[in-house]
């Protein structure tokens, strides 16, 4: 009688534990994927710390594309011809054009300065400003300008 109890015990704690287990790896899952219309045309996506990876197609053909998406709006994700865009959340987008960025960095950008002309600029450590990311007269500042 008491190895029955035993058994039924186990039995349960196992499913139990699996439902969990299976719980929290689904949580995780959608947590990893930010939303957007790449979803419709990319396969294979995976989170890797920040940086959306997948699998995009275009007329029928896949390509390996990825995307840091710490700078875009939620939601706004897509695949344009097997590359990863989004609509960037600050407000330096009104006024900088050509934008690429990394993991920590804005690498490049040209921003619009007072006098109309261009300026190519770049952001040390986006992930770190906590407001926006403004263009000050050709210059990505974190917060408002001066």
């Amino acid at each position: 009688m008491a190895n029955r109890r035993t058994v039924r015990s186990t039995r349960i704690l196992l499913v139990a534990a699996s439902l969990t287990l299976a719980l929290g790896l689904w949580s995780l899952r959608a947590l990893a994927d930010p939303s957007g219309s790449y979803t419709k045309s990319c396969k294979d996506c995976l989170d890797n710390d920040g940086e959306l990876i997948c699998q995009c197609s275009y007329k029928g053909a896949f390509k390996g594309t990825s995307i840091f998406y710490g700078l875009c709006v939620d939601g706004s994700i897509w695949n344009d011809k097997q590359t990863l865009r989004c609509t960037i959340k600050h407000s330096f987008k009104s006024s900088c054009s050509n934008i690429y960025w990394n993991s920590t960095r804005i690498t490049s950008a040209s921003c619009k300065k007072k006098n109309g002309k261009t300026s190519s600029t770049s952001y040390e450590n986006w992930k770190g400003c906590e407001g926006d990311i403004a263009n000050c007269d050709g210059t990505l500042t974190c917060g408002p300008c001066p």
